[in-house]
């Protein structure tokens, strides 16, 4: 009796796979990574005492240049010092780069002085920026009585 060889081991078909359970990990881990990095607040490194306000917290958006006006006076553009007689030249260029739609937030400390704030401000609307908000803190809940 004479079997042949398919009889005796039957032919099967490779069942080719790609197994992706390793790459869908990898992917939901950067996802995870990424959602969580952005939701990251950039505050400035410099040491400023804002002042208290009760009003809505402000939306961070995309387009937005802080300034910053520190208790010496010293003038900060998105974090890197501006001498004041070049500020408006300053300012104007990065309006030009990122367009007039942009938001300016000026943090001023409240140890400086009100007139070097309104100037700052008054820099800003010369410089084209038609949206400017004022950074305040909300005051911390033992101070009300």
């Amino acid at each position: 009796m004479r079997f042949s060889s398919s009889f005796l081991q039957p032919q099967r078909e490779e069942d080719v796979r790609i197994e992706i359970t390793s790459l869908i990990d990898i992917i939901f881990l950067l996802l995870i990574f990424f959602m969580i990095s952005t939701t990251f607040i950039s505050v400035p490194g410099m040491e400023v005492s804002l002042p208290q306000a009760e009003a809505v917290k402000l939306e961070r958006e995309k387009k937005e240049i802080t300034i910053v006006v520190n208790r010496e006076g010293r003038i900060f553009l998105n974090k890197a010092p501006v001498a004041s007689e070049d500020f408006l030249a300053t300012l104007r260029e990065k309006v030009s780069a990122s367009g007039a739609e942009t938001l300016a937030i000026v943090r001023g400390d409240k140890g400086v002085s009100y007139g070097l704030v309104v100037e700052v401000m008054d820099l800003v609307r010369k410089a084209g920026i038609q949206r400017l908000a004022i950074a305040t803190e909300l005051p911390s809940p033992r101070g009300k009585k």
